[in-house]
């Protein structure tokens, strides 16, 4: 197999220009206005739809990861067809557009608070809206940094810090205001996001680069271009069982779990959740010099270690000690374990074949939307039957997502040992 295309990474600088700083800011800035307007409904969603069902967690849980199956069923037939787009018209309308959205869907919330079916339709499509605008931002650092791996993980580190930033302000926000009133802040903020990116945000796709829009090629099944070889084949086998521990899939059991194991409320929960954010910044900050230091696979396979630790202190929690470790231990998960090493390889395989950056990231994301359709149902089924039938086994998500990180670690490590070429040219 020929190898990637890679420089070595002791060669190119890791330093940025003054353009690409520029870009980077803005990318940063949109990266924490959307994490803050995202999270901020975390806290608040729950409670509603749990009063809803007149207190009943395991009725919620089902509900709620339903809500989650068809955000991912929408986000599926989307993102073929957005991310052939985006390839053609560039990253900024599509960004644009998924923030649009959302202000809308959560003004709606804000104005039928008691609605149980403005909250499917606010979670199911702004739902897929959220990551119809993450696929974009995160294509528009492989537009700035293509070839060097390194340097796009160590910014894509950074943005991960921004992200936390957003994802510790908006829950504690969230838990603050409650209900309809962090849905209309949450709406407010994601108005700032559209002006942010209309202001601010330099258009990352040159004009030579786009690519024509071919809509045969923009199917809901266009993701099996990327099991065309084996080496993609086993990248997106790792990138699928990584998908499991990605916290769109999990910040709906989160709130059970602390409700039943903890006794927790909004407040608390709010709380934790503006915890888990400041793991990710601090993943952001120290993973950014972590692999600088270590390189892509020492990293990651950090990263792993520590989600899968993580995870099973958090599923065997019973007080605040054990959670404050569980999250501990999660800071070197985000800011190792979402480097993008994986994905960015895959991104380097594919675009030998001729597909778009924009196509191959729609294509990516339409994988793990499928199995965004199975996650969140498959947690919120395994939490009731875990906490019914006299059975009392609340962390059984957070157990099962340790093995799916064990065995995308696995996987990625066979890929690694198999194609030494390609682990030398992109690690220190």
């Amino acid at each position: 197999m020929a190898a990637v295309a890679a420089k070595p990474a002791s060669a190119p600088s890791l330093e940025l220009d003054a353009d690409e700083q520029r870009k980077m800011n803005a990318i940063c800035r949109s990266a924490f206005l959307a994490a803050t307007a995202v999270a901020m409904c975390v806290p608040a969603r729950a409670p509603m739809v749990l009063a809803m069902k007149k207190g009943d967690a395991a009725a919620t849980a089902k509900t709620m990861g339903g809500m989650s199956t068809a955000a991912a069923a929408i986000e599926f037939l989307l993102n073929p067809i957005l991310g052939r787009l985006s390839d053609k018209y560039g990253r900024k309308p599509f960004l644009l557009m998924s923030a649009s959205v959302n202000m809308i869907l959560h003004s709606l919330v804000t104005a039928f608070p008691g609605s149980l079916p403005i909250q499917v339709l606010d979670r199911s499509l702004g739902g897929a809206m959220i990551f119809c605008f993450f696929n974009p931002l995160t294509t528009s650092l492989q537009d700035l940094f293509a070839g060097n791996l390194q340097k796009m993980g160590a910014q894509g580190a950074k943005v991960g810090a921004h992200f936390g930033m957003g994802f510790a302000l908006g829950p504690a926000l969230g838990a603050k205001l409650a209900g309809r009133n962090a849905f209309a802040v949450s709406a407010a903020v994601f108005g700032a996001t559209a002006a942010s990116i209309q202001l601010g945000y330099e258009e990352t796709l040159p004009v030579e680069n786009r690519k024509e829009f071919e809509i045969s090629a923009a199917n809901p099944f266009s993701f099996v271009k990327l099991f065309s070889t084996k080496p993609m084949a086993q990248l997106c086998t790792t990138l699928g069982f990584s998908s499991f521990a990605e916290y769109p899939n999990i910040y709906d059991i989160n709130f059970l779990f602390m409700n039943t194991v903890m006794g927790y409320g909004q407040r608390e929960f709010g709380l934790f959740g503006a915890g888990f954010g400041v793991t990710q910044i601090l993943g952001g900050i120290f993973g950014k010099q972590i692999i600088t230091s270590l390189g892509l696979k020492s990293s990651t396979l950090l990263g792993n270690l520590a989600y899968i630790v993580g995870f099973g202190l958090l599923g065997t929690a019973k007080g605040v000690k054990q959670l404050v470790l569980a999250l501990a231990c999660m800071t070197w998960g985000h800011g190792l374990a979402r480097t993008g090493y994986p994905g960015n390889l895959l991104q380097e395989h594919a675009t030998k074949m001729g597909m778009g950056r924009g196509e191959i990231a729609g294509a990516q994301a339409n994988f793990t939307a499928v199995l965004k359709i199975i996650a969140p149902t498959a947690y919120g089924r395994l939490f009731a039957w875990a906490t019914s039938g006299g059975r009392n086994m609340p962390g059984l998500p957070y157990l099962a997502i340790c093995m799916c990180c064990a065995v995308a670690q696995l996987n990625f490590s066979n890929y690694l040992a198999n194609h030494v070429e390609d682990a030398k040219k992109t690690t220190a």
